[in-house]
C-alpha cells in the first residue's frame, strides 16, 4: 500500500514539475516580449537594461536569447544533416540506376 501511495505522489510531483516549467517558460517569453515592445517604444536600451537588472530579470531575458540561438543552431545542424542524407540517397539511386541499366544492356554513349 505504501509502495502504491509513493507512487501516486511521485506522479503528482511530475505533473506539477511540469505545469511549473511550463509556466517559467511562458513567463520567459512574456519578459522578453515586454522588453521587446519597450525596445520599440523607444525607452532607451541602457535604461531598459538597468531596469533589468535591478528586478533580477536579466537572467531570464539573457536565457530566453540562448533558448533561441540553441534552437537555431539545432535546426541549421537538422538541415546539414539532411542535405547529406539527400546526397547519399540521390548517389544510391544513381549508381541503382546504372546498375540497372547496365544488366538490360544499356550501354551510354555520354562521355
Amino acid at each position: 500500500k505504501e509502495a502504491a501511495e509513493v507512487e501516486e505522489l511521485q506522479a503528482t510531483h511530475k505533473s506539477e514539475v511540469k505545469a511549473l516549467k511550463a509556466c517559467i517558460i511562458e513567463l520567459e517569453d512574456k519578459v522578453g516580449d515586454l522588453v521587446e515592445r519597450l525596445k520599440a517604444r523607444g525607452v532607451p536600451a541602457e535604461e531598459l537594461k538597468e531596469i533589468v537588472a535591478a528586478t533580477g530579470l536579466d537572467r531570464v531575458v539573457r536565457k530566453r536569447g540562448n533558448v533561441f540561438k540553441r534552437l537555431y543552431a539545432d535546426a541549421m545542424e537538422r538541415t546539414r544533416r539532411f542535405q547529406e542524407f539527400c546526397g547519399s540517397v540521390r548517389r544510391m539511386q544513381e549508381e541503382e540506376f546504372l546498375h540497372v541499366m547496365s544488366a538490360v544492356g544499356f550501354t551510354s554513349k555520354l562521355p
